[in-house]
């Protein structure tokens, strides 16, 4: 038996008997008692119209419980049903349909839905008896969607997520390799390292007590390969972090993983990504982009935009009150709304300072007689003697104008500010309000965010330091005269990339002195010496002559989820885990017996 999809050209088969396969949708839509209508929704997704004169069922002889009963029976059970005992066939079964296509008639035509097959014989595959939900039902809870993942992927929006997916995976795949990357597979069984997030841990059962880790990125593989004379590197990669799962994250993902030798600048990595896009964008059809893209130093990003992934399409910008504090242990930050028809509300201002949860507040100055007091209704700046005239000059203050104050670390290394944070929030307001223009997501605005600081405070507590991204990133060179005597004043070289307020993704260019690694490792993150020691190899692997280098990795699972405008990166994953890392599906993690724990010398002493 053959089994047909939907034709993408239908107009040259007008006339025509043909035969297509897929899942029937019912439609419930009759004109007469003699006339259904049914779709028929194929592999694809795409849909057709089905026209009958009799209702679409099957005899109920050749049910599988009949042919199951007459098995052992030397009476088949189902010679006992005629050929008029029939039973419909349910929605989302399986079936193969041939009838004659036709136009439909010219007042229910549609773009896309011009035609119309008439039934002449049906084939039933696999009758469906058990659907939860419909498909296209969007209002069915999310655990019973995850539950049934296999129904809900039968929503043409999710087959044509998987499938630009797949397209996407093609075009970055072409690309490498016309660039004469080599795609390299590293290996899912790594060791565990102290880089930051908590990692899965899997038993080995031929060396007890001992683990493998699954890794967080491919990052000490891909830099091994530059030390093992593979020029430039990329892969689409798994990676796995054992994290406290926020909104529109999972515990497995997928990213484009890449590296290049003999290269100690970042625009060499931006120029090689920025084509990348360039590419894919055209052959997605999507608005062309100019490059190079913009840089925006992580200084600026935090006092203009109170983010280090700000959406700059909108204005909206920060002013940093702090040089005109006396003394003061933080920074603080001003967001002035000007230029709007009508100011906001006190009860909106209200709002939305209570929607971040922290010490934000807000002024507004109707009149004149108010700019000569208005910082004594702000906590954060009541108790201090200021120059307010310098302070509404730096403002631009003037009547009907809304302000919003709070304050912030006086050192941040990465993050959003509280008044970051209410940035997004006021600017969805105001575009509520028809007093700013909606934003256009087909636009693209990529931004390149670059000098990160290259440590950061362990805690608010401790003078200890972690690597602000990971331990490997190199020290911007005009800035190594401070490594040892005030680390937290070094740049790194690394460099994030940022669209329409969204991280892709990030990458440095690395240290490949043997010496400096260890001074980083040693004296400045102070990492004791059984940490130490899970990092020889790759010390030995930069002392055997390993060259300048540099990579970057973006979440393709984002990039996808960008791409055609989901609601997150759950609908363009297949199958998905829960925010507590759950497979409802599958039903993973599950439990194992005692004899396999055994067999992996693992006892489990708190069961909960």
């Amino acid at each position: 038996m053959q089994f047909h999809k939907i034709p993408n050209v239908l107009a040259p088969l007008v006339g025509k008997v043909i035969s297509v396969s897929g899942w029937l949708v019912h439609t419930n839509r009759h004109i007469s008692k003699s006339i259904k209508f049914n779709q028929l929704r194929d592999v694809q997704g795409k849909y057709l119209q089905l026209f009958s004169q009799e209702p679409l069922q099957v005899p109920k002889k050749w049910s599988a419980e009949n042919i199951w009963e007459s098995a052992g029976n030397a009476k088949p059970v189902s010679s006992a049903l005629d050929d008029t005992a029939y039973q419909a066939v349910s929605p989302e079964s399986v079936v193969n349909i041939t009838g004659k296509l036709q136009y439909r008639p010219e007042r229910d035509r549609r773009q896309g839905n011009e035609f119309e097959l008439k039934v002449e014989n049906l084939e039933v595959l696999n009758m469906a008896h058990f659907i939860p939900f419909g498909p296209n039902d969007e209002n069915t809870s999310l655990p019973v969607q995850l539950t049934h993942r296999h129904i809900q992927l039968r929503n043409p929006k999710y087959n044509h997520n998987l499938r630009t997916r797949s397209h996407i995976a093609h075009i970055v795949r072409n690309f490498f390799h016309m660039n004469e990357f080599v795609e390299v597979e590293t290996p899912l069984l790594f060791k565990s390292t102290p880089e930051g997030a908590r990692e899965f841990l899997v038993p080995s059962r031929q060396e007890p007590g001992k683990f493998y880790a699954l890794p967080q990125s491919p990052q000490q593989y891909k830099q091994i390969l530059m030390a093992s004379g593979i020029g430039s590197y990329y892969q689409l990669a798994r990676c796995f972090r054992d994290e406290d799962l926020r909104y529109d994250r999972q515990p497995e993902f997928t990213q484009i993983d890449l590296e290049m030798s003999f290269i100690n600048s970042p625009g060499q990595i931006m120029t090689v990504i920025e084509n990348l896009f360039s590419q894919l964008l055209q052959k997605l059809g999507k608005n062309p982009i100019t490059s190079p893209f913009p840089r925006l130093s992580y200084a600026d990003a935090i006092e203009f935009y109170g983010s280090d992934k700000p959406d700059v399409r909108y204005d909206l910008k920060l002013l940093n009150l702090t040089p005109f504090l006396p003394n003061s242990e933080v920074s603080t930050e001003v967001l002035v709304l000007r230029d709007v028809k009508k100011p906001i509300s006190n009860a909106e201002a209200r709002a939305l300072c209570e929607q971040i949860g922290q010490d934000v507040s807000f002024v507004t100055i109707r009149s004149n007689s108010q700019l000569s007091g208005w910082t004594r209704k702000v906590p954060q700046l009541k108790h201090l003697s200021l120059d307010l005239e310098k302070i509404n000059e730096k403002l631009g203050l003037s009547p009907e104008l809304t302000l919003f104050i709070a304050n912030r670390p006086k050192y941040m290394s990465s993050g959003t500010t509280p008044l970051g944070r209410l940035r997004p929030l006021l600017h969805d307001l105001l575009v509520t309000q028809r007093q700013l223009p909606p934003l256009n997501d087909d636009l693209l605005n990529f931004t390149w965010i670059v000098d990160f600081p290259l440590f950061s405070p362990a805690d608010t507590n401790s003078e200890s330091l972690v690597s602000t991204h990971h331990p490997f990133t190199a020290p911007h060179p005009e800035d190594l005269h401070n490594l040892s005597s005030s680390p937290l004043n070094v740049r790194a070289l690394h460099y994030d990339l940022v669209v329409n307020g969204v991280e892709l993704g990030g990458g440095s260019i690395r240290i490949h002195d043997p010496k400096l690694q260890s001074i980083i490792l040693e004296r400045i993150l102070k990492l004791n010496q059984q940490q130490l020691d899970t990092f020889d190899h790759l010390i030995n692997v930069l002392q055997s002559g390993c060259p300048p280098h540099g990579g970057i990795a973006l979440g393709f699972d984002r990039l996808v989820a960008l791409l055609v405008k989901s609601n997150g990166i759950r609908e363009v994953i297949a199958f998905p885990k829960t925010s507590s890392g759950t497979d409802l599906l599958i039903g993973s993690p599950s439990t194992v017996t005692e004899d396999q724990l055994k067999e992996y010398h693992i006892e489990i002493t708190n069961k909960i």
